[in-house]
């Protein structure tokens, strides 16, 4: 059998919804199995960890070379996906999936890369399984930025980001149905300002301490950005991401409190 010949067609940047995916080379789902070469396609499995299959997952096999071009498919219920790559069209072939997911109304594509990363020719056809990776470090991940809380009208005490530990446990799943687990970390200067960064997605529960110079360990008051409840701020908060500037964002304004202020 032979696959069918698509025009050529540009390199595909962008794709809201993974199921309405199209371009040179788009396939279905196939019931057929992974196993054995195929000249001009490409084809495999996606599974989580467990070896379930995942539907639903948009695969790309993209060229750059001589000519930018690419196939696309989303996994059936089996999880397997078949691309006929442009036998006429010559080009040197890798492989990602993307897996979509929504959280506070955003959506989120989150790419994640096949055992075998290698590359190949149309004319050799692969094959290319996949098992889905988890929400770990940058998968699914943002920053909880922070900011200086004010307490009783006053500028709470300066304080260093270096010197502060931000603790955050999850109370609720990751964006994928897997349990968070609680992060420990100092917050850093970065693209978004100070925070902790690499946090996925959930919402948390938030304490901070601040190892003054003078004073030792100082319990910090936190605060969800925007809570008018806890106009001191507490020893813990809860906060959860949100869209801000179409990025999500987990706010927080911190504060180490003088020797006669206290949080709440």
């Amino acid at each position: 059998m032979h696959p069918t010949k698509h025009p050529r067609s540009s390199l595909l940047l962008l794709c809201a919804g993974l199921a309405a995916c199209g371009g040179s080379g788009t396939s279905r789902p196939s019931d057929a199995g992974s196993d054995g070469l195929e000249a001009s396609v490409v084809k495999g499995r996606v599974t989580d960890a467990q070896g379930q299959p995942l539907p639903n997952i948009g695969v790309f096999a993209e060229a750059f070379t001589p000519i930018p071009q690419t196939g696309t498919a989303v996994t059936g219920a089996d999880g397997r996906y078949r691309i006929a790559l442009n036998r006429a069209q010559p080009g040197v072939f890798s492989v990602s999936a993307q897996r979509h997911f929504s959280y506070r109304g955003q959506g989120l594509d989150i790419s994640f890369e096949p055992l075998d990363a290698s590359e190949f020719t149309q004319n050799e056809g692969a094959v290319r399984d996949f098992v889905w990776p988890g929400l770990g470090g940058k998968r699914g991940s943002g920053a909880a930025t922070m900011g200086t809380l004010f307490i009783d009208g006053r500028l709470s005490s300066v304080w260093e980001p270096e010197r502060v530990l931000v603790t955050l446990e999850p109370l609720t799943p990751l964006l994928d149905g897997s349990s968070g687990s609680t992060l420990v970390a100092p917050p850093v200067n970065g693209p978004e300002g100070v925070g902790v960064y690499e946090v996925p997605y959930a919402r948390y529960r938030v304490s901070a301490r601040y190892d003054d110079p003078e004073r030792g360990i100082v319990p910090m008051c936190v605060r969800a950005q925007g809570d008018t409840t806890h106009p001191r701020g507490a020893l813990q908060a809860e906060a959860d991401f949100r869209p801000v500037y179409s990025i999500l964002t987990l706010e927080l304004e911190l504060g180490v409190p003088d020797v006669d202020q206290h949080c709440g």
